[in-house]
């Protein structure tokens, strides 16, 4: 590993974002036909979007609904429809990873959300995946 890989790892997947027009309905999927258990639900109105988790073994699936038309998720189902928005990895540095990141020329979006601070890898230097960056839980260190 490089010298720049190994103050940027990601640690392990957090979770799977997927957009969805009607949150209701997905869950009925999801929830109802697949089994899984949600384990958190929340509305983040500075994304205009609510938001299920759902746990699939070690992951989370997060299930998005927009609320709000200007929403990064409203945008992600105008252009694409639903499917796979995010995948969220956690590092045990989110400043220092994004700074690392910058660095490197990858497009890096900061977002200050209601629970924490959170940054995002452009899907244009990452293959066509948009890189949500989460902390490393503590009990994960």
């Amino acid at each position: 590993m490089n010298e720049l890989a190994s103050h940027t790892a990601f640690c392990g997947i957090d979770h799977i974002g997927i957009a969805v027009k009607d949150l209701e309905q997905a869950l009925q999927v999801w929830r109802d036909v697949f089994g899984l258990e949600v384990t958190e639900t929340k509305t983040v109105d500075s994304e205009g979007i609510r938001a299920a988790f759902l746990q699939l073994g070690d992951i989370r699936i997060e299930l998005m609904e927009a609320f709000r038309d200007d929403c990064a998720v409203a945008r992600f189902i105008g252009k694409r429809g639903e499917g796979i928005q995010h995948i969220a990895v956690s590092v045990s540095d989110v400043a220092g990873a994004t700074q690392s990141y910058e660095d490197a020329n990858l497009w890096v979006e900061k977002v200050l959300c209601e629970d924490n601070q959170l940054a995002f890898l452009h899907p244009v230097s990452c293959n066509g995946i948009t890189i949500e960056l989460v902390p490393l839980k503590k009990e994960e260190l």
